[in-house]
């Protein structure tokens, strides 16, 4: 067991939890239902990930990943209405162990439906410091390089999984 928490600080840091502010303090906007479901990719080195989302509340989604894992990582999302590059913000929640106390625990990330094609891109805080603790500060930066794609990391591309009947 003194595995899970290395487990777990090192999957939050290839996920990237990287933010100590929070965008949204009350979740106002509506879920997409379109997001809600079992979602799929291949890893780098070609093992499936899953990926659940499933909705928490009426603003909120639970996140799960990878999803049936026994360090599977849960999250609560919602939507930050932002004109200029909407985006979800994540506070991940822990797994079998809590985050721990000095771990930044939100997320943001922007996504694109296509079909049956999730695509998720997580903001990238060497673009977009992670070092303020200002929620206008962060917005502001931002909303100011919304054109710029290098401040996301990398796509992570999942498709509908579809159970076998």
């Amino acid at each position: 067991m003194k595995t899970l928490p290395l487990v777990l600080a090192l999957v939050l840091l290839l996920l990237g939890c990287d933010y100590h502010v929070a965008l949204v303090t009350t979740p106002d906007q509506p879920l997409q239902q379109n997001l809600i479901g079992l979602w799929q990719r291949q890893d780098a080195a070609g093992h499936k990930e899953l990926l659940q989302v499933l909705p928490w509340d009426k603003h909120q989604y639970l996140i799960v990943f990878p999803a049936g894992q026994k360090d599977s990582l849960y999250a609560r999302a919602c939507h930050w209405r932002n004109d200029a590059l909407p985006m979800v913000q994540i506070t991940w929640l822990g797994s079998t162990e809590p985050i721990a106390a000095d771990t930044p625990p939100f997320q943001y990330a922007r996504w694109t439906l296509v079909n049956d094609t999730l695509t998720v891109q997580s903001l990238n805080p060497e673009q977009i410091s992670n070092a303020t603790r200002s929620s206008t500060a962060l917005a502001n930066s931002i909303t100011a390089n919304a054109d710029d794609p290098t401040i996301f990391r990398e796509a992570m591309i999942f498709r509908r999984h579809k159970l076998d009947k």
